[in-house]
């Protein structure tokens, strides 16, 4: 049986509690006390549940009642405590980035992002990254946002809870730029805003022309850059198709090909700017299926020319 090692705590802050804080519960006290920190009972609360304050060198309640001259402390558990890392016979997958803050790792796709075990993001990560030694780090590494299971691409975890906040509040900001890469069916020339309401609300992508292909199936595919400046669910696919250019495959709005390739972001503590990129292994994506492409054209031309030569001898 694996054994967990004990997690040590670290003080972060120390306040004093004063003669107008006597009687009342420390929830309630806390975001005056620690106001950087906590900016309401609620997350006061929160904090005391996840064993993160001390009063007078014990584990706080929910429920205490303060007196003046108690000591209330934050203290942040160092270390993970868990167990990360390769494991034999476990599977891992790709790593874009790391630090001991965060991580960018490659969703491969028709894998679900959310779940447990082995056939989900979440339950491959904890075994392809390094455990963070900061206070405050998680449990167990956790995905920041999604990707649809059919959509393979970079995708943000946090290793610490600073680093997690920190990144969904840059998520809900738009402080973020998504680039995805689509092949989709027909000619698609140059580039342009698609602007286009969806679920009753505005709907806004930019798209822009990366390289065409003639195919025997759809007469052309077109390799397009996409970016989102709204998240209304499946907008790629719904504006793609909108437009006349559908994403190969798509069954429902007529997904297959739908990389999200790029993410330029802020580091979520050092806020140095960063540029994750797939590029590569898109570029090597599209000549596969071009190569497929390609392959059929060329036998529907060797079969055509079959039916001549048998005309011809008749």
């Amino acid at each position: 049986m694996v054994q967990i090692p004990a997690r040590k705590v670290e003080v972060q802050e120390e306040a004093f509690c004063k003669a107008n804080h006597s009687g009342q519960r420390l929830d309630a006290v806390l975001p005056d006390l620690f106001s950087s920190r906590y900016s309401s009972a609620s997350a006061g609360k929160k904090a005391i549940r996840r064993k993160e304050v001390q009063v007078n060198g014990s584990v706080a309640r929910t429920d205490m009642l303060l007196q003046e001259g108690d000591v209330v402390r934050v203290v942040m558990k160092v270390g993970s405590g868990a167990v990360w890392g390769s494991t034999a016979g476990k599977p891992g997958l790709e790593v874009a980035f790391e630090d001991e803050h965060m991580a960018c790792i490659v969703k491969p796709q028709g894998l679900p992002t959310q779940g447990t075990g082995e056939g989900t993001v979440q339950g491959r990560i904890k075994y392809c990254l390094q455990p963070s030694p900061l206070p405050g780090a998680l449990f167990r590494p956790h995905h920041v946002h999604r990707l649809d299971v059919n959509t393979g691409g970079l995708l943000l975890v946090a290793k610490t809870r600073a680093a997690g906040t920190a990144l969904a509040a840059d998520l809900a900001q738009h402080k973020m730029q998504k680039r995805y890469l689509a092949l989709v069916t027909g000619r698609l020339e140059g580039s342009g805003m698609i602007d286009y309401p969806l679920e009753g609300k505005p709907a806004v992508s930019l798209f822009r022309v990366e390289q065409q292909q003639p195919s025997a199936t759809y007469g052309w595919l077109t390799w397009v850059s996409l970016w989102p400046k709204t998240g209304r669910t499946h907008q790629l696919r719904k504006h793609c198709a909108y437009i006349g250019h559908p994403i190969l495959g798509d069954s429902h709005y007529m997904l297959h090909r739908k990389p999200d390739c790029q993410l330029q972001l802020l580091h979520p503590i050092t806020r140095q700017p960063l540029d994750l990129s797939i590029e590569e292994q898109a570029a090597r994506e599209y000549e596969r299926i071009c190569g497929i492409e390609a392959a059929a054209a060329a036998a529907d031309d060797d079969h055509a020319q079959g039916r001549q030569q048998q005309q011809q001898q008749r």
